[in-house]
This record gives C-alpha cells, sequence and structure tokens, in this order.
C-alpha cells in the first residue's frame, strides 16, 4: 500500500472517505479500501463505531473493490457489513451463576436445596 502522506490526503475528494463527514477511512485506492474495512471492523468490535457506520464503510469499500452490491461482494469472496458485523460484534455478557454453584458446596434438586456428595 502506497504511504498516504498528509499533503495527499488533503487533495483527496471529500467523496473517497468511508466517513465524508469526518474524513476518515480514505479510500483512494483498492489496497486503502481493504485496509479501511478492516480498520473499521476493528473499531467497531472496540465499541467505537456504530453499526450504521461500519455499513457505509463496508458499502463503499466494497463499490471501490469492484462490487457494488451484497450478492457480487458474496460472488467475489468479499465479506458485507452484515457478515462483518456478526464476526466483529462485541462479545456478549455471560450469565451469571451463584456462588454456591461455581464452588460446589449445595445441589439443588426439584426446588428444595441438597448437600453435595463428595
Amino acid at each position: 500500500m502506497v504511504d498516504l502522506t498528509a499533503k495527499k490526503r488533503a487533495k483527496i475528494k471529500k467523496s473517497e472517505f468511508g466517513l465524508p463527514e469526518q474524513r476518515s477511512y480514505p479510500m483512494p485506492d483498492k489496497a486503502h479500501a481493504k485496509n479501511a474495512k478492516a480498520r473499521a471492523a476493528q473499531m467497531f468490535k472496540a465499541g467505537k463505531l456504530s453499526k450504521p457506520e461500519l455499513d457505509k464503510i463496508t458499502r463503499k469499500a466494497n463499490r471501490v473493490l469492484g462490487a457494488g452490491t451484497p450478492a457480487a461482494a458474496k460472488k467475489k469472496g468479499l465479506e458485507t457489513a452484515k457478515t462483518m458485523a456478526k464476526k466483529n460484534a462485541p462479545p456478549k455478557s455471560k450469565k451469571v451463576v451463584s456462588a454456591a454453584k461455581r464452588y460446589g458446596t449445595r445441589t439443588v434438586k426439584k426446588g428444595r436445596t441438597v448437600a453435595k456428595k463428595k
């Protein structure tokens, strides 16, 4: 990927960014588009990017990479925004287990508490 200096970045049209209003995720070529998809997925997983923003960046990157529609992206082997969101979703909270179950001191059977056999 070619280095993007501050001068070159300033010359890029606003429409060539993944998020034009913020001028972030530049995509002047295919290498930058591929990189923008990867960085956007990382930011989504970290919780710093919303799902609509991820969708917008992914659609734009797929267009630059030559696959305008989700069906065309699938044919070319590119990930769509939906699959990226599923794959990079923040982890769900785990079910809290009571201390008694965690340490195995008692077992519950049919509504009554019974001492666990050792």
